[in-house]
């Protein structure tokens, strides 16, 4: 699930780079949101498989109780 992850988020951040670019000017885009967009996206997407994780080991789990 890495890699996956790790393509999704860098194709999220290209785009929310070209259309921080679009509407807020060029400057922007390459100065503020490249830096802070990269490090944005690189938590997300580790918090993100993170939670596939917990799911994956934890989330098929299910409590049996025993009627009294």
């Amino acid at each position: 699930m890495i890699v996956p992850v790790a393509m999704l988020g860098n194709l999220l951040r290209i785009v929310t780079l070209f259309l921080v670019g679009y509407y807020y000017g060029e400057a922007v885009a390459a100065d503020f949101w490249h830096d802070i967009g990269g490090v944005l996206f690189y938590f997300s997407s580790l918090i993100f498989l993170f939670i596939l994780w917990y799911l994956i080991v934890y989330g098929c789990r299910r409590t049996h109780t025993n009627p009294a």
